[in-house]
């Protein structure tokens, strides 16, 4: 594999061994001991995502933005005619952040025409897979143009551990709003995934005694379940707040029981309603893009999402 990064494990002056690539290489051709080559290679780059592939190299694949120096750059144009460069298009994650800028567009235009800051839509980007690497991507304010840059580097990380800490997400949205949004104002906080939850922060204990407060049927009940249950719980307490909820889910991967719970929940119902509305379930990641423009625009179109925040 020529045209494969990184290039070296040895350093070319003394040839003397670079433990760090040596590592790196060394865990590919173990897990792919049958079929080295590019597909497999990709595979295994794609697999870890923007995450180290081992523990016992420093070295980012050169998919990761952690890579400075490998990591290659293309061109690409929105549906909604935005053009920035971006990091290698893995799907269906180059798609949600193409769809999320053109999200970012539709509110911009909404707001062309309004001088006075503090009257436009305020928006912010929080990410969450790894409990620990939840961040908040853009802060919450009006300056559109760098939160459509600020999505350019959405990347995912590795699949081989529990990565998605939907409940913790929440959280972090929830406190950004509480200590920086503004008064009299409609908070709305839309949830976009495409995995089951699988990580939480609340402890068994606030799980269970908040189920116990306050019933509803779309809790699952159980300690196996408690990362969806937290997630919900979170919701809850939005929904209690007169927060919305919007959960959106694309791709083949998700849950969609725990879509519709969650969206029920947000609803403020007892009960599960048949399918949620903001759902997208075609296989093909083509699609994903006007899809999600779609249900974005529905949601933004809400006539009681005014502001939004």
């Amino acid at each position: 594999m020529p045209a494969a990064k990184p290039t070296s494990y040895a350093l070319p002056s003394t040839g003397t061994l670079n433990t760090n690539y040596y590592n790196y290489w060394y865990a590919y051709l173990s897990a792919n001991s049958s079929s080295i080559g590019y597909q497999s290679y990709m595979h295994y780059m794609m697999s870890y995502g923007r995450t180290l592939p081992t523990s016992t190299s420093t070295l980012y694949s050169p998919l990761s933005v952690k890579n400075i120096s490998d990591c290659p750059y293309n061109s690409d144009t929105t549906l909604e005619g935005n053009t920035f460069s971006f990091p290698p298009r893995e799907m269906p994650t180059h798609a949600s952040r193409m769809a999320i800028i053109d999200a970012l567009q539709i509110i911009k235009t909404r707001n062309q025409n309004i001088t006075d800051s503090s009257q436009c839509d305020w928006i912010s980007i929080v990410t969450f897979d790894i409990t620990s690497d939840v961040v908040v991507l853009h802060d919450l304010d009006n300056d559109y143009n760098t939160a459509m840059q600020d999505c350019t580097k959405l990347q995912a990380c590795s699949d081989s551990a529990p990565s998605t800490s939907t409940e913790t997400g929440f959280m972090t949205a929830i406190n950004l709003l509480n200590s920086k949004g503004r008064q009299g104002t409609n908070k709305v906080v839309v949830l976009l995934t495409d995995g089951k939850p699988n990580l939480y922060s609340s402890s068994a204990g606030a799980i269970s005694n908040y189920e116990g407060a306050n019933a509803n049927t779309n809790y699952y009940g159980s300690s196996s379940d408690y990362a969806q249950d937290a997630a919900m719980m979170q919701t809850s307490i939005m929904q209690g707040n007169n927060w919305s909820v919007f959960p959106v889910e694309l791709g083949l991967q998700g849950d969609d029981d725990f879509m519709n719970r969650i969206y029920s929940v947000a609803m403020g119902k007892t009960t599960q309603t048949l399918a949620s509305p903001y759902t997208t379930a075609t296989g093909d990641p083509t699609y994903y893009e006007q899809e999600l423009i779609d249900i974005f625009n529905k949601i933004i179109s809400n006539p009681k999402l005014r502001l939004v925040q």
